[in-house]
């Protein structure tokens, strides 16, 4: 009955051309954020949240102005703070809060709120000279870096208690909180005298990230999912790209109409859903990329061995109803001349002539 396993084989291979698999792989596609207000000339995406609402920064002649995408309604996030000039949008959590930075007189603030009422984020350490407010997760805890007269430092804030955060290794400088997750683990970036590399710290264990990808000079860590999924960044040269790191996978992101080497990833929410920045004819914009579901090769080929199974005793049902002259039934004269080798006269019949 080889003919017919044969044919149940390339049955197979059709049907599978249309049957999704159980597992799933993640393609994007990719959609611009651009502010959509007058004199705009550079848009950032720095966060997204589970309902898809985006936040980051936009330029005009009169500075960085923090907005929020909530739907395809864009709104600039004023900061209601006296002599507040420079301002943007970093972090976005489920619940709506959003956090940045902006700057005054006195320096460099970070700031939280929702719906128009903010509150300032300063690190009460002493000799400190500067607050950036960066992630917060859905229990409202906030990660950033501030400035001392020893240098740069992370933070996490918690009920309004200060934590400061420095990479424990050797050499290391200039560390910054990018983002925090709801388990608590924290994302960012750390200097040392190769570079500037990622960093996860689970519970005050850190683990350095560096794209292992051929030339390499930097790793930028700035966002981190529910899942553990962590986006940012990394340079070869003078080219940088946006990166994925699913549990040390490392997928390159780059925005496909985008300028080469001008992407890179700031957030990532439960979803999959990622969002950043990449330029194009010398201006820049924010972009979304949604996941898309593919079938793995490993489903397809599970899969195969499935439906081929079932296609062959399909068929093999069918043949016995049909009484086809299979080539187990062609007569041995005719098989030594090689596989499947028959004369004319001794064809099986078309399937039409059979049935009829």
């Amino acid at each position: 009955m080889r003919g017919e396993r044969g044919r149940a084989s390339i049955i197979a291979m059709i049907l599978l051309a249309g049957v999704p698999g159980t597992a799933l792989a993640a393609a994007y596609t990719f959609t611009p954020v651009d502010v959509p207000f007058a004199g705009v000339t550079e848009t950032d995406a720095n966060g997204v949240n589970n309902s898809g609402q985006i936040v980051g920064v936009y330029f005009d002649a009169s500075g960085g102005h923090a907005f929020l995408d909530s739907g395809g309604m864009v709104s600039t996030i004023v900061v209601p703070f006296a002599g507040a000039t420079f301002s943007a949008a970093n972090g976005i959590n489920n619940a709506g809060f959003i956090v940045g930075k902006y700057s005054d007189a006195d320096g460099l603030h970070g700031f939280v709120g929702s719906g128009g009422n903010f509150n300032p984020i300063d690190v009460p350490f002493d000799g400190v000279t500067g607050t950036f407010a960066s992630g917060i997760n859905s229990a409202g805890k906030i990660v950033g870096h501030f400035f001392d007269n020893t240098g740069e430092h992370g933070f996490v804030e918690e009920g309004g208690s200060f934590s400061a955060i420095d990479v424990p290794f050797a050499g290391a400088t200039a560390t910054e909180a990018k983002g925090i997750n709801s388990a608590g683990k924290i994302v960012g970036t750390y200097n040392d005298k190769n570079g500037t590399h990622g960093f996860l710290d689970t519970g005050g264990m850190f683990i350095p990230i560096d794209v292992p990808f051929t030339g390499v000079l930097n790793t930028f860590a700035e966002g981190i999912n529910d899942s553990g999924q962590i986006v940012g960044f990394y340079s070869v040269g003078t080219a940088i790209h946006g990166f994925l790191d699913s549990a040390g996978a490392f997928t390159a992101i780059d925005v496909p109409f985008a300028d080469p080497g001008t992407s890179s990833a700031a957030g990532i929410n439960d979803l999959g859903q990622i969002v950043g920045a990449y330029g194009k004819g010398g201006q820049g914009h924010g972009f979304l990329a949604d996941p898309a579901v593919v079938p793995e090769p490993a489903s397809l080929l599970l899969l195969a061995f499935a439906l081929t199974a079932f296609v062959v005793h399909r068929s093999l049902k069918l043949a016995e109803t049909l009484d086809f002259n299979v080539v187990d039934e062609i007569p041995a004269t005719y098989r030594d001349q090689g596989p499947y080798c028959l004369n004319q006269t001794e064809r099986p019949r078309p399937l039409q002539e059979a049935v009829g």
